[in-house]
């Protein structure tokens, strides 16, 4: 699908650099860099989660492209997935959330698999943040974003917005792939 297209542009040069493409199926609705700028997640109507993962340049050709799909999570959440952001404080650690009502954590590992490097987003945790549902009806939730400064490395204060126009602050823990503590 061509409009499920992503485009990266030099604003300077006014040019597209690259098109990131096989990621979506559907249109883009929300993307996040991660605070080291290693990582690009997006989310869209087609219910994905893609990790996009910048390439370091080797010198070994000018025409590597910055980016590439890395991973991608079919149903990553039962509705749309309005919104994706990465923890400030842990790179590998985001947020996402969907019309299904749930905000979803998820931290990205990565492992040596035959001589390649792969990258996998695992679920960690989620939650329903509408606190009192009408019939039993759960508020989409529109938006997701970590506060810049954090409690404590072990702790996320996430800002959460939900579709009846709520704005609601959660504290929780946020976990790296192999943390043990």
């Amino acid at each position: 699908v061509e409009s499920a297209n992503i485009r990266l542009w030099d604003v300077i040069e006014n040019k597209c650099v690259q098109i990131l493409k096989g990621g979506h199926r559907s249109t883009v609705t929300s993307l996040a860099f991660s605070p080291d700028g290693t990582f690009l997640a997006t989310s869209g109507k087609d219910r994905r989660l893609c990790i996009w993962k910048r390439q370091l340049p080797d010198g070994s050709s000018q025409d590597i492209e910055p980016f590439f799909l890395a991973s991608a999570v079919d149903s990553s959440h039962k509705r749309i997935v309005w919104s994706v952001h990465f923890c400030p404080t842990e790179p590998t650690v985001l947020a996402s959330g969907s019309r299904d009502g749930n905000v979803k954590f998820w931290t990205l590992s990565e492992a040596m698999v035959d001589g390649v490097l792969h990258t996998e987003a695992i679920e960690y945790a989620k939650f329903v943040p509408t606190l009192e549902a009408v019939d039993n009806k759960v508020e989409a939730v529109t938006s997701v974003a970590f506060a810049p400064l954090q409690p404590s490395k072990s702790q996320g204060l996430l800002a959460v917005g939900l579709e009846n126009g709520l704005i609601q602050l959660w504290q929780g823990a946020i976990f790296s792939y192999g943390d043990t503590d």
